[in-house]
């Protein structure tokens, strides 16, 4: 009855399969471990494996059960049973956390594991279960290709979340656990049908089934093609951004204009999960909206975390911090680098001949930002509003309440990047400062 490396067990067999292609030279995997009879069956599937990976096994505790604790010593015992090191972790949830609060702290505490990957006992159930979940909230392609067999672990981009048994159903794998005589635990939570996921697996699958007998095995089919279709969108958008790129960190609305709606709404997506924005497909329609229409060029749309805006027949993301208010700095020009994550960047000074005369200024400085009407002495006879220099030098909108100003006591001595007042301007052979700014 035991399981052997080529015994032909199946459940044994797919595992063995995608360890060696994820992770072809070992390592240490961990078996999240709730204590329910899937991972149960997954910890005893793998197990055989260990002669080339490494095998742990990682339990949350979410307390939200009152019988949590001794889930957590039921899979304690089960590891040292099998002679395997085991990890455990406390999550504490907020009152009325739902499902995503408590699979984002599973996701948080396997990143901390010392482990190459953490492999989950998702099966073709469950990945039908997602599918039609998504489907019901109206989810994009990206979001229907649902679990990955194989894909980085959320959080921790150096590790893999390995997801063998997704083309597998549950009644194959229950019946793995009744011929091994495994023993597991019920969370009595599977039982509530007011969570949505448990209506969908207790009321709408087995509906399904009855019309659709392998309905599992093919809406699991289904996401492997959406995620497949999901590539390449990537690999489009991919080309996009780079035919769309300016030197500025910019992109050319010109471009968008020409690939059309469709093109730009999948570029904005792919770019908004790479940036790690938030946002709905509601957002992402209007924004596209806004770049087709009058030339993109008065586009300032804000997602929840970041801004997109238009400028001068380019678009940009901005995620500069709101300006704060009376900002106020010491810099000394011996530090080199200041640091100014409050208005987003660093405050670079580098020795030069000529730019900001120490001998004139002195070696400190205070960072202010804008209030307006400020003015610049360019010459001992010419001073120009501030507001039009920033303009002239092409600093974006956005950016130009945010740019420091450097005053040397009272008066105004530079603009970063810009221009240095005659008062405190070094003569071309004079050692002086090129102060800049370094935006984030």
């Amino acid at each position: 009855m035991g399981n052997t490396w080529s015994g032909g067990n199946k459940l044994t067999t797919v595992a063995r399969d995608l360890f060696a292609t994820c992770l072809p030279s070992g390592g240490t995997v961990a078996v999240g471990l709730s204590g329910g009879m899937d991972s149960v069956s997954l910890l005893d599937a793998v197990l055989p494996l260990a002669s080339h990976w490494s095998i742990t096994a990682c339990h949350v505790n979410h307390g939200l059960s009152p019988n949590a604790d001794s889930w957590e010593r039921f899979c304690a015992r089960l590891c040292r049973a099998h002679g395997i090191r085991f990890y455990t972790h406390h999550a504490a949830l907020p009152a009325g956390a739902g499902e995503e609060w408590a699979r984002q702290a599973r996701m948080r505490a396997f990143a901390q594991l010392p482990v190459q990957a953490v492999v989950a006992a998702h099966h073709a159930d469950d990945q039908a279960e997602t599918v039609l979940f998504r489907a019901l909230r109206g989810t994009g392609p990206h979001g229907m290709g649902a679990m990955r067999a194989c894909a980085p672990l959320p959080g921790a981009a150096h590790m893999l979340l390995l997801r063998p048994w997704l083309m597998l159903s549950r009644s194959e794998i229950a019946a793995y656990a009744s011929h091994r005589r495994l023993r597991w635990i019920e969370d009595e939570d599977n039982r509530n049908i007011s969570r949505r996921r448990n209506f969908l697996r207790r009321r709408a699958l087995p509906i399904l089934y009855e019309q659709f007998p392998d309905c599992g095995r093919t809406l699991a089919a289904a996401a492997a093609r959406f995620a497949a279709g999901a590539e390449l969108l990537a690999v489009l958008a991919a080309d996009d951004e780079k035919a769309a790129s300016t030197v500025d960190g910019g992109f050319s609305i010109a471009h968008f204009h020409n690939i059309g709606a469709a093109r730009t709404k999948n570029w904005l997506h792919s770019s908004l999960l790479k940036s790690g924005g938030r946002f709905s497909e509601r957002s992402i329609a209007e924004a596209v909206r806004q770049i087709m229409a009058n030339g993109g060029n008065h586009l300032s749309f804000r997602f929840r975390n970041i801004t997109l805006r238009a400028w001068r027949g380019r678009i940009y993301w901005d995620r500069l911090p709101s300006v704060p208010k009376n900002f106020q700095v010491s810099v000394r020009a011996v530090d080199g680098r200041c640091d100014l994550p409050q208005i987003g960047g660093t405050l670079v000074m580098r020795q030069q001949r000529g730019g900001l005369s120490v001998a004139k200024a002195g070696d400190t400085f205070t960072a202010k930002l804008r209030r307006g009407g400020e003015r610049l002495q360019l010459s001992p006879t010419r001073e120009r509003p501030v507001s039009d220099l920033l303009r002239e030098a092409g600093v974006m909108p956005w950016r130009r309440q945010r740019l420091p100003l450097l005053f040397a006591g009272d008066t105004l001595a530079a603009l970063p990047g810009i221009a240095v007042s005659e008062m405190f301007r070094a003569s071309p052979d004079e050692e002086g400062l090129d102060c800049r700014f370094e935006w984030r």
